[in-house]
């Protein structure tokens, strides 16, 4: 449920007013002093951020007004631009 808490306000401040959203998601995964490797509950949050976005903001959504489908693609294009690469890379070294 938090994951959905956590959308919903990165589908209203994200990217004017918390530019950072990404680099805060992915700083979730990093790794205390002397831990080898991802915690799993760190992970867990991390994938269900990430469905949480795909089905609140990424999805197609028929009933979508336009408005709401300009400031989604909004949103997705300022994700591609500023942070996908490094969602990849997270994803991968997960799948490790």
């Amino acid at each position: 449920k938090l994951a959905v808490v956590v959308t919903a306000l990165l589908r209203f401040d994200y990217p004017e007013h918390w530019p950072d959203f990404f680099k805060n998601l992915l700083g979730t995964l990093e790794v205390s002093q002397g831990q080898p490797g991802f915690s799993l509950g760190r992970v867990d949050f991390f994938l269900r951020m990430l469905d949480a976005i795909d089905n609140d903001i990424i999805g197609f959504d028929e009933k979508r007004s336009r408005g709401e489908v300009k400031h989604v693609n909004r949103i997705k294009d300022h994700m591609q631009k500023t942070t996908m690469p490094q969602v990849v890379v997270a994803l991968l070294t997960i799948a490790k």
